[in-house]
């Protein structure tokens, strides 16, 4: 397996975030790089925009970030593994911060995030980001981990309907060294909009804490997306 970075990006109708994300990481000057973008339906705008831009576009069977990132895994020929969500620019160092941290010892980690809306709550919340609680990780911020550890792991659980990062990444915290880089990715705000930033944040800590009590999967994403009027969490 070649030190590379093998990029994989979970997305369903995200045609124009691809558009300014895609070209984005492949100019990072850095060429041992594939991105994978996984669908979870045949869908011929992304599947158009990838050939145009010469990365792989492959279907999951299910509709789930989880198992759309586990087929990404499943294919990938690198052995670092980067998943990054379809809204999120990360900086454009981000091949040489993640050698420089494989390098230093860290065979997983992710960074602090920032919104691209400038307000003072959204600030607030980017600015926990940096401390290492899991209460303030999340896939928003990306992830990168050595790929024979991600399989050791068993990857991301398949049954999860909704934030399926928080336990791989205490998995990832308790059984390897993992970082936060000291610089930011720029996550969308759109979940902001039509939602009060209070109501976000209430929903968003009654999910993390129904979670962690067992409460059924399937009835925790709904009531997720019932409050927020979200597609995906």
């Amino acid at each position: 397996m070649d030190q590379g970075i093998s990029i994989i990006i979970p997305a369903y109708n995200e045609v124009q975030n691809l558009t300014r994300l895609i070209p984005h990481l492949k100019d990072s000057g850095y060429e041992k790089l594939e991105i994978i973008v996984v669908i979870p339906f045949k869908c011929e705008d992304t599947e158009s925009l990838c050939s145009e831009f010469g990365v792989s576009c492959i279907e999951s069977e299910v509709p789930s970030r989880a198992v759309q990132m586990n087929v990404g895994a499943q294919q990938a020929k690198y052995d670092i593994l980067y998943f990054i969500h379809a809204d999120t620019l990360v900086p454009k160092t981000y091949a040489k911060d993640i050698l420089r941290a494989i390098s230093s010892g860290f065979s997983s980690g992710c960074y602090r995030f920032k919104f691209d809306k400038d307000a003072i709550p959204l600030m607030i919340n980017s600015f926990f980001t940096r401390f290492r609680p899991q209460m303030f990780r999340g896939g928003d911020q990306s992830l990168f981990v050595k790929r024979e550890l991600f399989f050791d792991l068993g990857g991301y659980d398949e049954r999860l309907e909704i934030m399926e990062e928080y336990p791989f990444i205490k998995k990832l915290k308790q059984k390897s060294s993992f970082t936060v880089l000291k610089k930011s990715v720029l996550v969308s705000s759109r979940k902001y909009t039509g939602n009060s930033y209070f109501k976000v944040n209430i929903v968003n800590l009654g999910a993390f804490l129904m979670f962690h009590i067992g409460v059924s999967r399937l009835w925790l994403r709904r009531w997720y997306q019932n409050c927020l009027h979200t597609g995906r969490a």
